[in-house]
């Protein structure tokens, strides 16, 4: 009997795909296996380098396998030159199709181990940390077509049931995004304030419905009293005033929420009243 060319040509690429599944799978389960115990530098830093080079298409899944093995890696690494050139590995040479996914399930995999590690290790993680984060802002408004800006609502969404992980985040966020912003020498002062202004987005939707108190108390000091003092007190005019208004304006938006706990509403309505001080030149 003839087969049509088209079957075969679907049979072919249900086997190849079933190929590269089998190859990904191995190939993530291998890293990680090669990771989680004790062994030398140089055998980590070459476990690493392999995984971020292999050419397969990894789906959010893999990466949250993969991220295991990352973990480990740092876990077993002293904090010394090679554990930075491990991390710096992961944050900077990895060139996945899918990027966002790769450092979001990076995030989840800290979230849900953070509250575990040890005082002795912790150091090790806040050095990973800063720099997927800078990673991440430079992925959201340098190396994709347009700003994602939604891709950075989902990594905040994903720290946010952890208040220790979600504290240390939201110390060093707009000093990263410093980091980040330099890279581009000119800015015309409304486009900044647009870019800050879907920057700090997400952290107001976390103030809102945030029922822990430490949480919201880290957000104020390190998001909201850092904008304050550093760029609304000074800074261009046209960037000042144009941040202003929209704070002030998605504040008393998302503080009308019925979502939104009433005790940080009336938090809320205050710190929309601060910003639109700032509107007066």
């Amino acid at each position: 009997m003839n087969v049509p060319k088209k079957a075969h040509q679907k049979s072919g690429r249900s086997k190849k795909a079933s190929v590269d599944s089998k190859a990904k799978e191995t190939a993530v389960k291998l890293f990680v296996h090669s990771v989680s115990a004790t062994t030398t530098s140089e055998k980590r830093i070459k476990s690493v380098d392999k995984v971020l080079k292999t050419p397969f298409v990894y789906e959010y899944d893999d990466y949250l396998v993969m991220w295991k093995g990352f973990f480990y890696c740092i876990w077993y690494a002293e904090m010394d030159k090679d554990c930075q050139n491990i991390i710096f590995r992961i944050c900077y040479d990895s060139h996945f199709a899918n990027l966002g996914e790769f450092f979001a399930a990076g995030f989840k995999v800290l979230t849900n181990e953070w509250t575990g590690m040890d005082q002795y290790r912790v150091d090790k993680y806040y050095f990973l940390t800063r720099h997927m984060l800078n990673r991440c802002l430079r992925l959201a408004l340098y190396d994709s077509d347009s700003r994602d800006f939604d891709f950075i609502d989902k990594i905040v969404n994903t720290i946010e049931p952890v208040s220790e992980f979600i504290c240390h985040i939201c110390e060093i966020y707009l000093e990263e995004l410093d980091n980040v912003l330099v890279r581009q020498v000119i800015w015309d002062p409304s486009d900044k304030a647009e870019v800050f202004s879907y920057i700090i987005k997400p952290w107001i939707k976390v103030f809102a419905i945030t029922d822990d108190s430490r949480t919201s108390v880290c957000i104020n000091e390190y998001i909201f009293d850092e904008l304050r003092k550093k760029y609304l007190k000074r800074g261009e005019d046209a960037f000042r005033v144009k941040l202003s208004k929209f704070l002030s304006t998605n504040l008393m938006e998302v503080a009308k929420d019925p979502e939104t706990e009433s005790k940080n509403r009336k938090i809320m309505y205050h710190l929309a009243e601060q910003m639109k001080s700032y509107l007066k030149i």
